[in-house]
């Protein structure tokens, strides 16, 4: 098994994008174990995949993680906070981890991201845009207007083992605070906001998807696909792009000196996700 690890929560609706995430990450030749919490998505689909890629492929239930199982707490929920704590339980076995959902794209090799994560002890993760610059820390609360994105989330599982099981005592509660807060209030209250080394949003995110154009760059043939925006390469897009509903809406009321530029990204986004689900080694077909 490889020193590092991706740790990804997933469901069957969420299958096309874990799909294409596990041929992205063979397509583009890396090696990372990918360790998978998910309930609802079938054995013989795990069993496929591990077949088809040389990494490996981890998979545990929700219920392998009792410390998620907070009363009032939705499925969705658990899921979602169930990778923080694989996190924390699994960090004497990995030397870093990329926190991900399955919905986010990744578009390269990112073997070296690992790297200066696990030597270095500084966390990678995307600058959220979608936060604002008026946002100042009082107490906890329901936000997304957070500066750290939690994926892709690239960290030394020893050092921010306590960070990442502070978030389920942050969030407990009806109403509580989504995961994404959750992580950078932690991170605040142990002070380790300063050891987040921001990246990029148009090369690690795309949360603006009207923000700058995205192209895949023709010059590179197979198995080369490259995705480029303001000159510099893409390594992830993130949300659903492969369900048109979501595509109509993430469209929708858009002003005219943007809605070209999100068109176009939302065609390259479901394109790649069409690709990685249908031209690779386990294909997946959706509407």
């Amino acid at each position: 098994m490889s020193d590092f690890a991706i740790i990804i929560p997933a469901s069957i609706g969420y299958l096309p994008g874990l799909n294409g995430i596990l041929n992205a990450l063979d397509y583009y030749g890396n090696t990372c174990t990918v360790e998978i919490v998910a309930d609802d998505i079938p054995d013989s689909y795990f069993e496929e995949a591990q077949a088809a890629f040389d990494f490996d492929i981890v998979m545990r239930g929700v219920a392998d993680l009792p410390e998620v199982h907070v009363d009032d707490w939705s499925m969705v929920r658990r899921l979602h906070f169930a990778r923080y704590v694989l996190a924390a339980k699994l960090a004497d076995r990995y030397e870093a981890i990329m926190l991900l959902d399955a919905d986010c794209l990744i578009l390269g090799d990112v073997t070296n991201q690992f790297k200066m994560a696990a030597s270095s002890g500084l966390a990678l993760a995307p600058h959220n845009v979608l936060g604002t610059d008026l946002f100042t820390y009082k107490e906890f609360h329901h936000t997304n207007a957070v500066p750290i994105a939690n994926m892709p989330f690239f960290a030394r599982p020893d050092k921010f083992a306590d960070v990442f099981m502070r978030t389920i005592e942050i969030s407990k509660g009806s109403g509580g605070i989504d995961d994404m807060p959750a992580l950078y209030f932690a991170l605040d209250e142990a002070g380790l906001v300063g050891d987040v080394v921001l990246l990029p949003d148009n090369i690690w995110l795309n949360n603006h998807h009207y923000a700058s154009r995205v192209t895949l760059n023709a010059k590179f043939p197979p198995p080369q696909r490259r995705y480029y925006s303001m000159r510099e390469r893409v390594y992830a897009i993130h949300k659903r792009w492969w369900q048109p509903q979501f595509v109509a809406s993430a469209l929708h009321g858009l002003g005219a000196r943007v809605a070209s530029v999100a068109a176009a990204n939302a065609a390259t986004f479901a394109e790649a996700y069409r690709f990685f689900n249908t031209q690779c080694k386990v294909k997946h077909e959706y509407e």
